[in-house]
């Protein structure tokens, strides 16, 4: 199958790009940068220059593919006033999306692979989440629930064969989210700040592109599906313990406004405090899902084992 892949060179991108050529399949990959399409050569794809704003570029990749596969984001690293710069990442979300689906559904893809966030499910305590569950999603999430809309709505009124896979909270060895969490348990400056009881539903990148890849294998699936591990865990049970993996003290009680001037990130406050119980069990018995690290424990040992202190 002919591939058109965007966020080819970001964390998840760099994973799933080896599965999808080891797969037989062709690879043009989007990005905006002489390092991108390095990056992209190396791993045996086709680079195309552009980005989800480009509406010619996206045209042409789409003309030269069977499937699109979305897993464009960017990662904040503009500072500003309390906390970072999401601007570019939710106009990324919400304007480039919609500009994606528009060129994929104008050229007749069999199939359409849209990465999203779980978290557009919002805070359900401790209630089990599945596909039909109602969509809370916190505000600063709301370009991410516009972008999946986009896309269920090409689904509904073009045919385009589209699933959204609502990803659990992505971790893993080369994402700078995990490196920044990993830098702050061990400093003790991510503290419990009256969210011990919420539940937080990971995905191991290595498993995020596994499902991807056998997505784009599956001939009938619903429009969304749950990716995630065998086992969410509220905060008061895997903080901790990732504490004493690192050999980092017993992490602090405090308020959470105080809190809030340390994790600065807005992404990360939302998933420390949004209580999300998510459900596989759809994507187990469609795409046959099973996770390598069906647990948190699992990833973060690997991956902290791995890695130098």
């Amino acid at each position: 199958m002919r591939v058109f892949l965007t966020g080819g060179t970001g964390a998840l991108g760099a994973r799933l790009l080896p599965l999808l050529r080891a797969r037989g399949h062709t690879v043009t990959g989007l990005t905006r940068s002489a390092e991108g399409r390095a990056q992209l050569a190396r791993c045996g794809a086709t680079p195309l220059t552009g980005d989800v704003f480009d509406r010619a570029a996206l045209e042409e990749g789409c003309r030269s593919a069977d499937a699109v596969v979305d897993c464009s984001t960017v990662e904040p690293r503009l500072p500003r006033p309390g906390g970072r710069d999401w601007s570019v990442n939710d106009r990324i979300r919400r304007h480039g999306t919609r500009n994606l689906v528009t060129a994929a559904a104008a050229a007749g893809m069999v199939r359409y692979v849209h990465c999203g966030l779980g978290l557009v499910y919002g805070d359900h305590g401790d209630a089990w989440v599945n596909e039909e569950t109602d969509l809370r999603t916190p505000l600063p999430l709301g370009p991410a629930r516009e972008g999946e809309a986009a896309v269920l709505r090409a689904r509904a009124e073009t045919g385009l064969p589209a699933l959204v896979l609502r990803m659990g909270t992505l971790y893993g060895v080369g994402f700078s989210g995990t490196e920044r969490l990993l830098w702050l348990v061990r400093r003790r400056l991510l503290p419990l700040s009256g969210n011990a009881g919420s539940y937080t539903s990971f995905l191991h990148l290595d498993d995020a592109a596994a499902a991807v890849a056998q997505a784009l294998a599956t001939d009938q699936a619903p429009p969304v599906l749950n990716v995630c591990d065998d086992a969410p865990a509220p905060v008061g049970a895997w903080l901790p313990w990732l504490a004493q993996e690192l050999g980092a003290g017993t992490p602090r009680h405090w308020p959470r406004w105080l809190a809030s001037l340390f994790v600065d990130d807005r992404d990360a406050a939302v998933y420390l405090h949004t209580s999300l119980r998510m459900t596989n069990a759809l994507a187990r018995h469609t795409l046959g899902f099973r996770p390598r690290f069906p647990s948190y424990r699992d990833g973060f040992r690997a991956d902290v084992n791995s890695q130098p202190a």
